[in-house]
């Protein structure tokens, strides 16, 4: 049987020789593969011919996350990239567009909106438009710095904002020492870039009640918002405690209710260990924040005020996820405020604000509130006050900025301070005493009547600098003690810090909870519309005379606090009288009551008519 001979297969490349040289695959080739060759030739790297036409357009520039680099225009405005912020290339540009053109709406479709949302009503633009683009994986350690443009005085109330493409954002930045230049530390690219001049606002005005005192009539339309205290931090994340809710009750009431939830005791005593423990807990910092917000949905209050203290500088991090999941779970009708400590300045630039990170903090928060210098001599020109500011400006939006001031007064001794009260800040002037030392006296004598009890004393001066009433004397025990006097006088140069660096506004501790000077509440009025009342203080002792039995006031008079005398001839009537003396800044309406004295006027023993014989 033959075997069959096999056929070869065909050659592979004889097969694509004849497809070439037919007809049709001449028209595939030519119109076909060729054209598309040639366009990936330009399109793909290394030509990217296309790109690199684009890049040259818009202007972009390579930088490598080796070295990373900087984009300047030619007006001085730069960009600087990390390389430690970089992962991969990134091509960057810059398009400055002129102020004028970008306010006329002269701009790209995608601008558009950025200039009709413009709030002029708040900031005034000074800059150009610096637009930013970039390609590549985003940056996050990146160097800003814009120089400030010509008439932009005062400088300490510039600020830099961008369009992030939905809304006007604040960016924080800070004036390079010695140089015109606006710089911003960023943890992320913005798309654009502009100086503006801010506007001053209607100050937010807030003040905190304990739980007893009320709020006098006279002086509701003066409060924004009223912080009850009586609400502290449990273990777990609960909340115990209460507060007075006659105060939420007053529907006319022109104010908002936020109250303060702490972890501090009046007495001073912090529980530190409560916030630490709920810090580190995921889960109990969870159920506390869906505490607080049932507690404020629940009650109808405005929103909640945080006061933490204490807490441990490790956790800082974890306090800022803490008010940043707060802020993100309570309604946007509910207002979020929260205290930061004292920052501490380790530079000419640079302060330690411990467990607090000011910018995290204020990118959550409605408002911050920041307490203020105890020590008047911060609050001379350029002192301690305005370097803080300046500074607390470029880390927290201004208009969430509330000072924290007090209407405590402060003493010194040995170096150490505490705060005191407006009465006991006045309470070393001694107390009513009879200079003959007799409280019984015959109709018609002249009685004298000192304050008894201080021994070396300066009397009381004014800093006019500060805006400060201060004394210094010596205590029944030897030591010099120093007092500084918090009144109208000195808090209005306190609250004279708002207009000049625009600030959202201040909260003012104290101010219904105890005794204070009364003149306060007209400076408080008159800096809700942005004027700031040069209020002089003349401290003197008013005397005032009752008769006990009557019920009524027979005499009053008013002495230097210099020469603290009263001269009072005691009447034809006898009698029990009462003589009281008020140490008082405005004229006996509120002060220190430093004691009374009883003096009995002897009754004339009526001479017998003689017996008729």
């Amino acid at each position: 049987m033959e075997r069959q001979a096999s056929i070869p297969p065909e050659n592979p490349l004889a097969v694509i020789a004849a497809a070439i040289e037919s007809r049709w695959g001449g028209i595939i080739i030519n119109f076909i593969l060729l054209p598309v060759l040639c366009i990936a030739a330009l399109v793909l790297p290394p030509i990217s011919a296309v790109e690199r036409i684009v890049n040259a357009a818009v202007g972009y520039e390579t930088f490598s996350d080796k070295t990373g680099g900087s984009v300047v225009d030619p007006d001085g405005m730069r960009i600087d990239l990390l390389p430690e912020g970089m992962d991969g290339k990134v091509r960057l540009a810059l398009k400055p567009i002129p102020r004028d053109v970008f306010l006329r709406g002269e701009v790209d479709k995608s601008l558009e909106a950025a200039a009709e949302q413009f709030p002029s009503n708040l900031l005034v633009m000074k800059s150009p438009f610096y637009q930013i683009k970039f390609k590549g994986n985003e940056p996050n350690v990146v160097l800003i710095y814009v120089p400030i443009p010509n008439e932009s005085e005062p400088y300490n109330t510039l600020d830099l904002y961008t369009w992030d493409g939905q809304s006007w954002q604040w960016l924080p930045s800070h004036q390079v020492i010695g140089e015109e230049v606006l710089e911003a530390r960023l943890d992320f690219l913005p798309r654009s870039v502009v100086v503006v001049q801010t506007h001053p606002v209607r100050p937010y005005f807030s003040t905190n009640i304990t739980p007893g005192n009320t709020v006098p009539e006279e002086v509701k339309d003066s409060l924004v918002e009223l912080n009850p205290m009586g609400l502290f931090l449990d273990v777990d994340g609960r909340i115990i405690g209460q507060v007075d809710d006659t105060l939420a009750a007053d529907e006319n009431a022109p104010y908002t209710i936020v109250p303060t939830l702490r972890n501090w005791e009046d007495s001073g005593v912090v529980r530190s260990d409560l916030i630490d423990n709920l810090l580190i807990d995921v889960n109990a910092r969870r159920r506390h924040v869906q505490a607080i917000t049932d507690l404020v949905v629940g009650k109808n209050y405005g929103g909640i005020d945080i006061d933490y203290r204490g807490i441990n500088p490790d956790l800082k991090g974890e306090f800022s996820d803490f008010i940043t999941e707060l802020s993100e779970a309570l309604p946007d009708t509910k207002r979020l405020s929260v205290h930061v400590g004292l920052p501490v300045q380790v530079s000419a630039d640079t302060w330690e604000t411990g467990a607090y990170d000011w910018r995290a903090i204020g990118r959550a928060a409605d408002a911050v509130k920041i307490p203020t210098p105890a020590d008047p001599r911060a609050y001379l020109p350029e002192g301690r006050m305005d370097a803080m500011l300046r500074w607390a400006v470029g880390e927290i939006s201004r208009y969430k900025i509330q000072l924290l001031l007090s209407t405590r007064s402060l003493e010194e001794a040995n170096g150490a301070r505490r705060e005191i009260t407006y009465d006991e800040a006045l309470a070393p002037f001694g107390v009513v005493g009879i200079a003959n030392g007799s409280n019984i006296v015959p109709p018609g004598q002249e009685v004298v009547f000192n304050l008894v009890g201080l021994q070396g004393s300066t009397g009381i001066q004014y800093d006019a600098n500060s805006g400060t009433y201060w004394y210094a004397y010596v205590d029944p025990g030897g030591l010099q003690r120093t007092v500084y006097i918090e009144n109208a006088t000195s808090l209005s140069k306190k609250l004279s810090y708002v207009p000049a660096y625009n600030l959202g506004g201040v909260a003012v501790q104290n101010l219904l909870t105890e005794p204070n000077d009364s003149q306060i509440w007209q400076v408080v009025r008159e800096f809700l519309n942005l004027i700031i009342p040069q209020v002089q203080t003349d401290f003197s002792v008013v005397w005032k005379v009752d008769d006990t039995q009557a019920g009524s006031v027979v005499a009053e008079a008013t002495s230097e606090l210099a020469q603290p005398s009263y001269v009072w001839k005691a009447p034809e009537e006898g009698g029990v009288y009462k003589v009281a003396a008020i140490i008082s800044g405005d004229g006996g309406n509120s002060g220190s009551f430093r004691g009374s004295v009883e003096v009995v006027v002897a009754s004339p023993t009526p001479t017998p008519s003689p017996t008729p014989t």
